[in-house]
């Protein structure tokens, strides 16, 4: 049997599996946060099939085994690349032209060891590598469904010194709001407070040490206690990191009275809400103009102004959509608890501006503004009492923001700030007062800053 035959299904296995799994962790996100794998896998996959055809045409022997080595080795390195690699844009390490250098290298290595195996008579390392490469894929859904736990959320957990809100009370109509505002600074809570006391509200303010700088990584923390130090996704539902997984299709509301607006995590899959929307942002493949800009931010220096202009807009029309989704919760008519997710002041801003900083701060206006609006409207709905928590996964990651192309390098370094280490936590309450929580040094027990019911009677 010629190579190309040998090779040809091997090849079409493993690029299936590396098809999944990108769709798998785009499809948890929902955030066209996999363009540039979408793009990678795009190229490689075309150029492997390219070489296979092709070689399934000459009829020189020494030459159409040489390209089908090299199809197998461009599917075996584009596979690794994908999956086994950190997912993260390329520009955040080296330059393109040192990337596609180490790729070549990786490719012609592999291709190389490819046809000396393919010289042998046995084939069995063929039929190793392609249940290897289906098997680290597939077996992902199934490990995190058997090692997931089931949860109750908001977990009912009291922590030594502080207050413990998540037990409704037994009589009264009340109202809970948790509002994560995305990349807060601990330095950006001063003008939150003021406004929230200037309303009438009871406020405590402190700066706690966030547990990382990644959504991913902080929020399964908050829901579950354990640590995320290599969240993934592992199913369209569930985030693993090790041994530690969460499927948010496992969680169940702990009262039937809670309602969920967020985004980038499956926070919808959750059983027994009460109200739940998840907006749906610009999907990769329903938007060819992404992937041009995904070429021109990974080979070009300065993004073109269309890219930029799109950019800006989609993210404007998608916090119109958690906006929209939070006023139409259940709770300002009925009580309960809200739990919003808003990607605010989480970059980039409504409109391109010619730095970091400027996006930032209108990007906190917005926030102050959705944080006036709230608090208004649980005093304006007379209930018998009100708990309004503000906090954050994490500050504003500055280098992240200023490495990933869509920031003037120079600019954000003339700015020349440093990494904030902490975010706030801000409660602010009615018409009691909110207590203290110096016990709670970082961010991962938030959900136990919930009403204590010896507040109302």
């Amino acid at each position: 049997m010629s190579t190309p035959r040998r090779v040809a299904w091997p090849i079409l296995l493993v690029l299936m599996s590396a098809i999944a799994d990108v769709v798998m962790v785009d499809q948890y996100y929902q955030l066209a946060t996999e363009t540039s794998r979408f793009l990678t896998l795009l190229v490689g996959t075309t150029i492997t099939l390219m070489t296979l055809a092709i070689s399934a045409c000459i009829r020189r022997v020494d030459l159409r085994n040489a390209l089908g080595s090299t199809s197998l080795g461009i599917s075996i390195v584009l596979w690794c690349w994908l999956i086994l690699l950190p997912r993260t844009p390329l520009h955040l390490y080296t330059t393109t032209p040192v990337v596609i250098l180490f790729l070549a290298t990786a490719i012609l290595s592999t291709t190389y060891i490819c046809k000396l195996l393919l010289k042998q008579p046995s084939t069995q390392w063929l039929k190793a590598l392609t249940l290897s490469s289906i098997g680290f894929v597939f077996s992902q859904p199934l490990l995190a469904d058997l090692n997931s736990k089931s949860y109750q959320w908001p977990a009912r957990k009291e922590l030594s010194g502080n207050l413990n809100l998540v037990v409704a009370p037994k009589n009264g109509r009340t109202a809970t709001v948790f509002l994560l505002l995305d990349e807060l600074n601990g330095s950006a809570a001063q003008p939150f407070v003021n406004e929230l006391r200037q309303l009438g509200m009871e406020v405590s303010v402190q700066q706690l040490v966030p547990i990382a700088l990644a959504t991913s990584k902080v929020v399964p923390t908050m829901w579950t206690g354990l640590e995320f130090s290599s969240a993934r996704p592992c199913s369209f539902t569930a985030i693993c990191s090790g041994t530690h997984v969460l499927d948010f299709a496992k969680v169940t509301a702990s009262r039937p009275d809670v309602d969920v607006v967020g985004f980038y995590h499956p926070y919808c899959a959750m059983r027994g809400l009460r109200y739940c929307q998840r907006p749906p942002s610009v999907k990769v493949l329903r938007n060819p103009e992404r992937w041009i800009c995904a070429v021109t931010k990974a080979f070009a220096s300065a993004q073109r102004t269309s890219c930029n202009t799109q950019h800006h807009d989609a993210w404007a029309q998608f916090r119109q959509s958690i906006d929209q989704a939070i006023w139409a919760a259940p709770i300002w008519q009925q009580g309960g608890l809200l739990y919003a997710h808003v990607p605010l002041p989480h970059p980039p801003g409504d409109s391109k501006e010619d730095s970091l900083s400027l996006e930032y701060e209108n990007n906190l206006n917005q926030a102050h503004n959705l944080v006036t609006k709230i608090a208004n409207r649980l005093i304006e709905g007379r209930f018998d009492a009100v708990t309004f928590v503000i906090f954050s996964d994490h500050p504003l990651r500055r280098s992240l923001w200023c490495d990933n192309g869509s920031y003037s390098t120079r600019a954000c370094k003339s700015e020349n700030r440093n990494q904030e280490k902490t975010v706030p936590l801000i409660s602010a309450t009615l018409p009691f007062s909110p207590g203290h929580f110096e016990a709670m040094q970082g961010n991962e027990d938030i959900f136990s800053l919930t009403r204590s019911s010896n507040h109302v009677q």
